[in-house]
């Protein structure tokens, strides 16, 4: 029977920073996120979203909840991070037009921490972008999950571009 995995710490986290090499068991937070121009409760939400440990329903089933565990967004697939932010048809479409608008290449990933890894050597604005996009791909969903309400891929374009001017992106 496989062991579940240890959690992470922060003192793990802080001792894994302060070597001159990562520990290869111990994924690392792109250290660059840290400083991107968004507010903390994003930057913090990304941090969980690495590590996979933010709620989303494939989380919330490993804690015993009970629930539609179908994608809020696409409702075609299991809601994982993975799928969420990277598979769902809707959120593809939403990085694909913001790619078009901002000048971004539109790119597919295999994994969360793989798209956090190409995003994390691109420049502070970009990394700040995909921070603001994950947040507001996520806030989308909550409000399809707990407002039962489904906002337009249109509608959820708008706000994203509004949190940009807001962030000064």
């Amino acid at each position: 029977m496989p062991r579940a995995p240890t959690p992470i710490r922060v003192k793990d986290i802080y001792t894994a920073l302060s070597q001159k090499e990562a520990q290869p068991m111990l994924p690392i937070f792109p250290f660059r996120f840290w400083k991107a121009s968004c507010p903390l409760k994003m930057v913090l939400f990304s941090w969980l979203l690495f590590q996979n440990r933010n709620l989303s329903w494939d989380n919330l089933q490993k804690r015993g909840w009970t629930g539609p565990s179908r994608c809020a967004l696409c409702f075609t697939a299991g809601e994982t991070n993975f799928h969420l932010f990277f598979q769902c048809q809707a959120s593809l479409q939403v990085w694909y037009d913001l790619s078009l608008t901002l000048d971004f290449p539109y790119r597919c990933f295999s994994s969360v921490q793989e798209g956090f890894l190409w995003w994390s050597v691109q420049s502070d604005s970009r990394r700040s972008l995909f921070i603001a996009v994950c947040w507001s791909i996520w806030i989308w969903r909550n409000e399809a999950i707990f407002k039962n309400f489904r906002r337009p891929i249109s509608s959820t374009l708008l706000r994203i571009k509004a949190l940009l001017e807001f962030l000064g992106i």
